[in-house]
Order: C-alpha cells, then structure tokens, then sequence
C-alpha cells in the first residue's frame, strides 16, 4: 500500500503526517472541514448521548459509565490541545528535520548517518505497529457486543421471549431510539457507533504515535551528540572547532524540542494520570463490592489507559536519561588533548546536562516510572478510604 510504503529514511515522522492529513490536520495545508467532521461525529453519536444518560442507580452500571466518560475526555482533550496547538509541533518537526537533514550532509560513510537511517527506520515502524493495535482493540470492543446481541435476540426468538435486553458499547441512551429491545433501533445505533468508535481508536493511535515519534526523535539527537563527543578528541585545528560547534548546536536544538513538546503536552499528561487513577479506583470498587459483566469493560478500559499511561512514564525516563548521558560523554572526553576553550565548553555542557531535562504533567510532576507507581499507591490508598466512607453510610 502506497500509504504504508516506506519513505526517505531523512524525513522526521512521515507516516505521523500521512496519518495527520487524513484527520484534517496534515501538511502542508490544514482541512478544518475534515477535521470537524472527525471531532463532532462521536460527539454527537457517543459523548452527547452519554451526558444525558443517568446511568440508573447500579453501582456498577454508574461506575462502568463514568469511567467510560472519563476515557473519551481524555481522549478528546488531547485532540484538541493538539489540534490548538498543532504550529508548536511544526516547529518542532523543522528543528528535527534541520538535525536530519545536517546528518545528511556528514555522507553514507559517517557513523551518524547509520544512526539516524536506522533510528530514524525503528521510529517509522514502531509508529506503523502502534496504529495497528488500538484499532485492532477497537474493532474487538464493537464486534462483541453485536456478537453477544445477535446471541440474545436469536435466543428470545427461538424460546419466544418479549424482554430483551440487548448489549451496546457503552452505557448509552441513544437519543430516543429503544436499542436495548427493538433490533432495528439497535442496528441503527451500531451503525452510528461502529465509524464513530473506530475514529476514536485512530486518535488513539495517533497521540500515542505523536509522544513515541517525538520523544525517540529527540532521544537520537542526544545520542547523535554523546556519539560526537565522544570522537571530539580525533579532530584538531578549523575542523575541531567545526564540529564543535555543531555539536553546541545539536544540544541546543534537543534541548529546545524537549520545551516545545514540554508545552505541546503537560495538560494532556496531567489528564492523563488523573483520569488513570480514577478508572483504577472505579474498577476496583466495582471488582471488590459485586462483580458482574459491566467489570469486564473496566478491566478493558484500565489496561488501555494503564498500557498508554505505563509507555508515556517509560518514554520521559528514557528522554531524562539521554540527555543526563550528555553531561557523561562530555565528561568522559578526553580533556588534555583539547584547546582550554574547547575545555571551557565542554565544562558548561556538563554543568548544563545536571540540570533536569524530561517531561512533567503540568509543570508541577516530573514523568517517570516512580510517578506511575505511586500513582497506583495513591489510588489504592483514595479507594480504601472511599471503601470505609460507602461502609459508614450503609
């Protein structure tokens, strides 16, 4: 297929563009009609419907419905934070593409050729796997229920049964549609709701796609530059200094694409990491108190946003630790076979890599796998707590 085909292995994130051109927001020119069209739809299939739906008085049909809700907020609100502020990540692309693109010109024989084609490849393909499995998620989370429902009216059909009680994608009142015990309403709501959940999916697969793509680019910069200085000490004269300089350079530009994605994504993390610990809270309350079928939903919904929450920490320690890596390799040249104001550099690289460098949620908590797991004490600790209060009522 052309749109998976493989690309220039010096171009920054390729297939993120494609797949950002099919939503409205690609290059080199924005559709906003198209991507109106993609942000209304599930609202008005999905999110609308959800809001004016009560969700009874079960416990576990409130607890699964809310916890769905909290899902698709935090999906649609990193849409639009990036959607908002979509120039910020073109800036971004350009100091990445400008890296690539001086890599480019060192020739195939250079060592940080290799680097980028082969880095620059894993990103492309990992960026390719990561589409593929959410809308796979996707599109098992809607066959089921039309599976289940075809089980139930088949059944009722045979046995001659009136009450029916069919099962949707999520808790929903679908306008004034009866899609719980007339077929047709159903069929009609499945219709609806099969284009708008796989569009769901696909912005699913996009952020992740964004944060991985991003956060790998800027990880080969730091390594870019540790590789060069550690081959600093082979070069003396005019093109010491050359490649001085454009190792400064390329530290600047993985230090300036670390504070644009910073901006690009500290309210999307927060949200993130809250709504994480609210589902964990939900679905263990719903687990523990009376399982049923609605507990299934939840154990989904939990690992999806778990996985996403668990790989996002896993990426901010990684980039934290590159760009600490910097300062090491600075540290570890060989210092006396170099001019003193090469040495006088080399000295502020290392004072400039001990200050912390990485991802935050809201600039206020750093991004790192300590982060993730007390998150997950923090919300067992509100669950317990919430436990002994409904105890106290009843």
């Amino acid at each position: 297929m052309e749109f998976l085909a493989a690309q220039d292995p010096f171009e920054a994130m390729p297939f993120l563009k494609k797949v950002l051109s099919t939503t409205g927001l690609g290059w080199p020119q924005r559709n906003w009609w198209k991507f109106a069209l993609t942000l209304l739809w599930p609202w008005l299939i999905i999110l609308v419907p959800m809001l004016g739906y009560r969700f009874g008085n079960q416990l576990d049909l409130m607890i699964r419905g809310y916890s769905e809700l909290l899902m698709l907020f935090n999906i649609e609100i990193r849409v639009l934070i990036f959607a908002w502020k979509q120039a910020e990540f073109e800036d971004f692309l350009t100091i990445v593409q400008g890296v690539f693109d001086k890599v480019r010109s060192f020739g195939a024989k250079s060592q940080e050729f290799k680097m980028v084609t082969v880095a620059n490849q894993a990103i492309e393909k990992a960026a390719k796997a990561y589409m593929i499995f959410p809308l796979i998620l996707s599109i098992v989370f809607l066959v089921l229920p039309l599976l289940q429902t075809t089980a139930i009216y088949v059944m009722n059909r045979r046995n001659g049964t009136i009450e029916q009680d069919f099962i949707t994608m999520t808790e929903i009142h679908f306008y004034e549609l009866d899609i719980r015990r007339n077929i047709f309403h159903y069929l009609i709501y499945y219709v609806c709701a099969f284009p708008s959940h796989c569009i769901i999916g696909f912005r699913v697969s996009i952020s992740g796609i964004v944060a991985s793509g991003s956060i790998k680019s800027i990880n080969l910069i730091f390594d870019l530059v540790s590789h060069k200085l550690e081959k600093i000490h082979e070069f003396s004269g005019k093109e010491l200094y050359d490649q001085f300089s454009e190792i400064v350079n390329m530290h600047a530009d993985a230090l300036s694409c670390i504070r644009i994605f910073e901006r690009l994504s500290n309210v999307a993390v927060l949200v993130q990491m809250v709504d994480t610990a609210l589902i964990w809270i939900c679905m263990i309350l719903c687990v523990t108190n009376n399982p049923t079928k609605n507990s299934l939903n939840l154990v989904v919904l939990l690992f999806i946003i778990s996985s996403e929450t668990y790989a996002f920490c896993k990426l901010g320690n990684e980039l934290t630790e590159k760009s600490v890596t910097v300062g090491r390799s600075a540290f570890e040249a060989q210092w006396s076979e170099l001019p003193v104001d090469i040495q006088k550099g080399l000295s502020l690289m290392i004072r400039r890599s001990q200050k912390w460098e990485g991802l935050t949620a809201a600039r206020f908590c750093p991004l790192g796998i300590e982060q993730f797991g007390a998150m997950v004490q923090t919300s067992y600790s509100v669950f317990v707590v919430l436990k002994e209060r409904l105890q106290g009522v009843n």
